[in-house]
């Protein structure tokens, strides 16, 4: 298993929303890397970035409290 190593990163908690073609929609917990398009998502363990294709995309909503 790869390790990432964000250590000295800032990063906030976020939501990922991600919409297939055939209008499926999920929602993913996600750590977003401030000042940069990449988001690492939790459950797939795999950096990432918002996208708008006809296919697929995803948006990402930083978490508030």
């Amino acid at each position: 298993m790869k390790a990432h190593n964000l250590q000295g990163r800032d990063v906030h908690w976020a939501v990922v929303e991600q919409k297939t073609a055939d209008e499926i929609t999920s929602y993913r917990p996600a750590l977003v890397i401030k000042e940069s398009q990449l988001y690492l998502d939790l459950l797939a363990r795999r950096f990432y970035s918002p996208v708008e294709l006809p296919e697929l995309k995803r948006k990402v909503y930083p978490a508030r409290r």
